[in-house]
């Protein structure tokens, strides 16, 4: 049932009407009623059609956003689209209670959601009243509150200083600017996928109400710049930019695990890489701890890193699939002076595999750190070789927690891993009793690079 008519009947029940059922929606006016007198419904036709053209009618003043929910379509013409906007005055605005009596004046809640219309005029005067209101100082708040004329602030001739004009619009300017960069495509680019129409129907309907949304955000941006005179907001914009760089830039987080017997410097590795230090004294570690550390990648990405720290002792070995769960990627350290934490990395390996994956059942990204390469030891290096060739390990490295050797590249090449990975795969995880998915199981996994062992 996609239309329900309200009909004057004695028994209560839902009827359809197939011939409305069956017309497609137009701009318009409502045609469609219940004529008491005739007792009948009636149907009018909203223009003259001509002899074999689709006959519309108008489902009433609908936004987009309820014709995608409730109807099922997107219409790009549509004369009663709407954009919401959120907007509030802070608790912590030392002006709050001043702001929220002049609003109360203006019949304005302090948090509202305010629509931005498609069309020449997208800005209504409750819209208008509240930028104002939000931007006033405390000497404009007190001559509005005791003025008679309050309501003018709704109107877009209001007399008012220039300077809180100005910056009403550049407020209003630097938000939709701000919800347009919360989009992860243009509307060039949605438009593009349009046209190309590759994908599902149920995809190309959602990437078309996107579009409608941005070309909304994006009229009512042009119609701001016009009406506060656009070289008015020009030595706000660079600044309005640098801001908005900060809320496009794009945040991973990573869960590294870095795991091997205890004793063999795990602590003392993640310390050196995270904060810079080192500590001599050994200190147990209980269970799992686990620090922080946060890379700018590039000018868009930054990156945040969890470093667990996995308790080496075998009577926590039960608790390492409940630690594990959402790694991406994995350091087993060992001892080089005690050949014995050696032989017990491929153990760590194999219960790492049996209970952490990425999509499609892949091994997460491995290095193997060789640590305490600072003291002198027995030659090990062949064995690791043959033991990365044989286990597909990403890389190896000799390391010194104590003198910083080779920390920083055995972490960024893990992280780099990480990155690759992100870019190419789906992230949603979907845990069971042994393994933990990182993704559905028909998620292609893509390997742009075959691992490799190297030495450092």
């Amino acid at each position: 049932m996609t239309r329900q008519n309200t009909i004057p009947f004695q028994e209560d029940y839902y009827a359809l009407i197939p011939l409305w059922d069956m017309c497609n929606h137009t701009n318009g006016t409502i045609s469609t009623a219940y004529n008491p007198v005739l007792d009948r419904s009636e149907c009018l036709a909203v223009k003259n059609f001509k002899a074999g053209e689709q006959l519309f009618i108008f489902y009433g003043s609908r936004s987009n956003a309820d014709l995608f929910v409730h109807n099922g379509f997107v219409f790009e013409n549509n004369d009663y689209d709407v954009y919401w906007i959120r907007l509030g005055i802070s608790k912590s605005d030392p002006l709050q209670q001043k702001r929220g009596h002049l609003l109360g004046k203006l019949s304005i809640a302090s948090t509202c959601d305010f629509s931005i219309r498609k069309g020449a005029s997208p800005i209504d005067g409750q819209l208008l009243a509240f930028l104002r209101v939000f931007n006033m100082n405390e000497e404009q708040l007190d001559h509005w509150i005791n003025s008679d004329k309050s309501a003018d602030l709704g109107h877009i001739d209001c007399a008012l200083d220039t300077a809180l004009e100005t910056k009403s619009w550049r407020f209003l300017h630097a938000r939709l600017k701000l919800l347009l960069s919360t989009y992860k495509t243009t509307l060039d680019e949605d438009e593009k996928l349009l046209a190309e129409a590759q994908a599902t129907p149920n995809r190309l309907l959602a990437i078309k109400m996107r579009a409608t949304e941005k070309r909304i955000i994006r009229e009512t941006l042009e119609y701001v710049e016009h009406a506060s005179g656009e070289e008015s907001l020009q030595p706000f914009l660079a600044e309005d930019e640098r801001l908005l760089l900060r809320f496009r830039k794009k945040e991973l987080l990573f869960k590294i695990l870095v795991i091997g017997d205890f004793g063999v410097g795990k602590t003392s590795i993640i310390r050196r890489y995270a904060d810079g230090t080192f500590s001599s004294s050994y200190k147990i570690t209980i269970g799992a701890d686990f620090a922080l550390k946060s890379l700018t990648w590039d000018k868009n990405t930054q990156v945040n890193v969890q470093l667990w720290d996995i308790a080496g002792h075998e009577r926590f070995g039960y608790l390492t699939g409940v630690y594990y769960r959402y790694a991406v990627a994995a350091a087993i350290v060992f001892d080089l002076t005690r050949p014995e934490t050696f032989k017990s990395v491929e153990k760590w390996l194999l219960d790492l595999r049996k209970k952490v994956h990425l999509p499609g059942g892949v091994p997460v990204p491995v290095v193997i750190l060789a640590n305490k390469g600072d003291i002198t030891i027995a030659t090990l290096p062949q064995e690791i070789v043959h033991f990365c060739e044989k286990y597909n390990i990403l890389a190896w490295f000799i390391t010194s927690a104590k003198d910083n050797v080779h920390i920083d590249e055995a972490m960024l090449t893990l992280i780099n891993a990480a990155v690759e990975n992100h870019e190419n795969l789906q992230f949603p995880a979907a845990v069971d009793n042994d393994v933990v998915h990182l993704a559905n199981e028909d998620t292609q996994f893509c390997q742009n690079n075959q691992t490799h062992c190297c030495q450092r």
